[in-house]
């Protein structure tokens, strides 16, 4: 699986993925979400298969956290699909206001599930996967063989007047935005697929 780099991303120092991340994560991510009543027709769970990715078209909630990853070198191509795949199925489970675990714990090993979001409503949470530039091709380097396949509106989004950006923390190959209307429930479901990143 592919091992990501962890760094905190200051939010504005993330536009410019976000901006095209969500442009590419729309075009291309397997999460999608259908503006309607969820699982059992509940007014708080934001169905997560649809038309469009979960937070494209969602009504905004009042809380937000976003975190932006790079894929470490060595990674392969079937690490970040297996990734993706991953995540697309953590992200589904968590937008129905479910845990991530199956109810067994293994004594030995932490529990699947961080639970900061436990016995709390799925208070309309929305995953939004997004791709940077960098996924693609870096440093004249065609990744993991999907170059031909970035969407031509994805690219670095220069600096604007008055930003003093650290190249350092900003940018990042994969994004992660969960939206909600409770701060532990969007808190929670960035950390659970940072976890799965690991």
């Amino acid at each position: 699986m592919a091992r990501l780099e962890m760094n905190r991303r200051r939010f504005l120092g993330t536009a410019g993925l976000t901006a095209g991340g969500l442009v590419a994560g729309g075009a291309i991510a397997t999460a999608l979400d259908g503006g309607e009543a969820g699982a059992g027709g509940r007014s708080d769970v934001v169905a997560f298969y649809g038309p469009h990715q979960a937070g494209i078209t969602t009504p905004t909630q009042s809380r937000l956290h976003i975190a932006a990853f790079d894929v470490v070198e060595g990674a392969s191509r079937a690490d970040v699909q297996d990734l993706m795949r991953r995540w697309t199925a953590a992200a589904a489970r968590l937008s129905a206001g479910e845990s991530l675990g199956d109810g067994s714990v293994d004594a030995l090993a932490p529990p699947p599930d961080t639970g900061e979001a436990a016995g709390m409503p799925a208070s309309n949470l929305s995953v939004t996967l997004g791709f940077g530039p960098t996924l693609f091709e870096r440093d004249g380097r065609d990744r993991f063989g999907i170059a031909a396949q970035r969407p031509d509106a994805l690219h670095q989004i220069e600096a604007l007047p008055g930003d003093e950006l650290d190249p350092a923390s900003s940018g990042g190959d994969l994004c992660v935005q969960a939206c909600a209307d409770v701060p532990e429930v969007a808190f929670h479901a960035v950390r659970n697929l940072a976890r799965i990143g690991r």
